[in-house]
């Protein structure tokens, strides 16, 4: 993901939650002024209420993750990094593994990678594994909420940061 990106979702996300904020003043707002003869008043506040719930209604409700998820999908986002998310190995479709791609931390893109060239790909990217007491996909969708959650508060070094620390915890819980 580039910065650009990045802001992208900054923007799309302070929207979202300066509507909510704004939606309840608002709605305060209006009703004292229907009482008031400042009609004038009263009908700039319904436009941008309106327009503020046109943002939060573009989003839907849901959990902090699931907005951040609808926010990333949304925005076009380019891909960066080699970042995979091991899903599981699937011995039905010729001996594959499927990895979840670094892509998809940042848009949703699956990758599958035949086990005897598995270990070449481990080299040459991070892969992470989910702990063995954890659904892979669940794994997954934690860890690309705090992703984009460490993105939007502390920058994409900070996220990358975390990436890194998650691959060198997994490599010690593998060794293990």
């Amino acid at each position: 993901m580039d910065k650009n990106s990045l802001e992208d979702i900054k923007r799309a996300y302070k929207e979202y939650y300066d509507s909510l904020t704004e939606i309840d003043k608002l709605e305060e707002a209006k009703k004292a002024y229907e009482l008031h003869p400042l009609i004038k008043e009263y009908v700039k506040l319904t436009e941008k209420l309106n327009t503020d719930k046109t943002i939060v209604s573009r989003y839907g409700e849901g959990t902090e993750s699931e907005i951040i998820n609808r926010i990333v999908d949304g925005i076009g986002i380019s891909p960066k990094g080699n970042v995979y998310f091991w899903l599981q190995t699937d011995m039905n479709f010729n001996s594959y593994a499927n990895l979840d791609s670094g892509a998809t931390i940042q848009k949703g893109n699956f990758l599958s990678v035949p086990i005897d060239t598995v270990k070449e790909f481990e080299e040459n990217n991070i892969v992470l594994y989910p702990p063995s007491n954890v659904d892979s996909v669940e794994y997954f969708n934690k860890m690309k909420y705090l992703y984009f959650r460490m993105a939007l508060e502390s920058g994409l070094d900070k996220a990358n940061e975390f990436i890194r620390n998650l691959k060198e915890n997994n490599e010690q819980e593998l060794k293990r």
